[in-house]
């Protein structure tokens, strides 16, 4: 048996410098990389948490903007939108109409009838409400006053140039 475990013995010292070796060169090319790695990284970002953006839009003023001189070439007037003709034939209190014709802009529904009176909110293109008063003239307009018939808090007058029956196509 002493011949076994000389000869296992005498294997290792055969290995052990190779086991060595293998161990340093692994620790070498562990440092090199590391090192590598450390001089070739990106930049650190700015230090510095960002912060949120809070936009506040106004609401539209009841006051007409009247446009400031301009020293350019280009006229001094801004063209108004026109709106689309008034159709055929008129409402009756209890209609139905909706919103059309807006481009997808919406449609102002105002506290009183006028183009100056102040927004009560907008109506979306094809918002269905129920007629309540009207018609009423102003500005050149008739004006009729709209109730939404899910949330009675949406209302306002309008102008009839953007309401069609909300049966019609």
């Amino acid at each position: 048996m002493t011949s076994d475990s000389g000869s296992v013995t005498l294997r290792l010292k055969e290995f052990l410098p190779w086991v060595t070796l293998g161990i340093i060169l692994g620790v070498l090319l562990l440092l090199v990389a590391a090192g590598i790695g450390f001089f070739t990284r990106a930049a650190a970002p700015a230090a510095g948490q960002s912060l949120p953006v809070l936009t506040v839009v106004p609401l539209p003023s009841n006051t007409p903007v009247t446009p400031s001189p301009s020293p350019s070439t280009t006229p001094d007037w801004t063209p108004t939108p026109v709106p689309p003709p008034q159709l055929e034939g008129t409402f009756a209190l209890g209609d139905l109409v909706s919103i059309f014709g807006t481009g997808g802009d919406g449609l102002r529904l105002r506290n009183q009838p006028g183009l100056v009176s102040s927004i009560a909110f907008l109506g979306v293109e094809s918002e269905v409400f129920e007629v309540r008063n009207g018609p009423n003239e102003a500005d050149g307009y008739e004006w009729w006053y709209l109730v939404n018939p899910y949330n009675s808090e949406k209302s306002g007058w309008v102008v009839a140039n953007y309401l069609r029956r909300a049966d019609s196509p």
